[in-house]
């Protein structure tokens, strides 16, 4: 509301509500877009009758950011997000956590809940439920049964008191799915960009979205201003400062879309390998090793190298801690030490497997 808040005082800018139906193209160029407003007339004795107005706009620049569920990414982009899950989200009244005015992350054994306040007696609640969830099918209560059988029992005890209340109404929690949208370069078609959730999404676990978004603007400001671009209409100038953005926001943004990936596997574990993996993540955090993770989720740190080497030394404390526990407490524990080997191979594995096909594809 800020943002819009500042758009709406600024001299420069009209805002215009409507609904965007297709964009305006002539000779492989866009040149605008149609859209369609909502009027109201009064009709004599019968009151108003809603009508939609056509209308049109032109620009030599067209940015498309109609977010996570775009119409026009896959015309522009032919791209497809990738969706595992979704956030159900519920209002809970007075809830007694602490510590307050802090977001948290409640972990289950086959849950992630997002808590954070939005009001002084209001707080958010995401409960993440992976798609196909047998515990969620229709026959074992759909999503309120599952939110019921397996989020609330995991959930703090001072926390299920408010869920309940929150559940009482019996509707189905509204919710939004959970995408992955690795970034591409932008479409080829002159006069039109595309920008924020239509371009390029991470799991919402890390909060990254508007980071990305923010920095996004930044680059975008810089590369398209008057004294490097003089006039939008160029579309070769427009074109190559995009490839430049293309690359220059990777440093930006890829460490913040791994991490959002790469942690969300870790924290909804579902195999015991991910449950190493989560259980030396954990540990890691408690030995003190925070600063620099925080400042990569943050969008302070733009090393992707020293997020790789983070994550694969939360992998072998893994290793070290599964080993330990198989082969300690006993003189018959060099038996199973095979057995440890064997499992540190598969839980290196799956580390590889959870972080570098996103971190490459982020990085390309």
């Amino acid at each position: 509301m800020q943002l819009r808040r500042a758009c709406l005082s600024h001299p420069n800018i009209s805002v215009f509500e409507t609904e965007v139906t297709e964009l305006v193209q002539k000779g492989g160029e866009v040149l605008g877009v149609k859209t369609r407003t909502n009027t109201t007339d009064k009709e004599r004795n019968v009151g108003e009758k809603k009508e939609k107005k056509e209308e049109a706009f032109f620009g030599q620049l067209t940015i498309v950011a109609d977010g996570y569920a775009s119409k026009f990414r896959e015309p522009l982009l032919g791209k497809r997000p990738v969706v595992k899950s979704k956030f159900y989200a519920l209002e809970l009244i007075d809830c007694d956590f602490p510590p307050q005015f802090y977001g948290h992350v409640c972990i289950g054994d086959a849950s992630v809940v997002l808590l954070y306040q939005i009001g002084s007696r209001e707080t958010r609640a995401l409960i993440d439920v992976p798609l196909d969830c047998e515990a969620a099918s229709t026959k074992r209560g759909g999503v309120r049964g599952y939110i019921q059988n397996v989020v609330l029992p995991a959930l703090p005890k001072s926390v299920q008191p408010s869920v309940v209340r929150a559940l009482a109404d019996g509707k189905i929690p509204k919710s939004m799915p959970n995408s992955w949208l690795p970034p591409t370069k932008q479409t080829a078609t002159p006069g039109v960009l595309v920008l924020g959730d239509a371009h390029n999404m991470r799991h919402p676990l890390t909060g990254g979205g508007m980071t990305v978004a923010f920095n996004d603007v930044l680059v975008l400001s810089d590369l398209l201003s008057p004294e490097k671009v003089p006039s939008l209409s160029d579309h070769a100038a427009v074109a190559s400062a995009m490839s430049t953005f293309h690359y220059r926001r990777k440093s930006l943004t890829s460490i913040i879309n791994v991490l959002a990936q790469a942690l969300y596997s870790l924290f909804a574990a579902d195999d015991w390998q991910l449950r190493a993996l989560q259980r030396g993540c954990f540990r890691y955090f408690q030995m003190g090793r925070t600063e620099e993770p925080v400042a990569l989720m943050g969008g302070m740190m733009h090393r992707p190298l020293v997020l790789a080497r983070h994550f694969f030394t939360v992998a072998f404390l893994a290793i070290w801690m599964n080993t330990v526990e198989l082969c300690g407490g006993s003189v018959f524990g060099v038996l199973m030490l095979p057995v440890a080997v064997l499992q540190a191979v598969m839980i290196l594995w799956k580390a590889c497997v959870v972080f570098l096909p996103v971190f490459g594809t982020e990085l390309w």
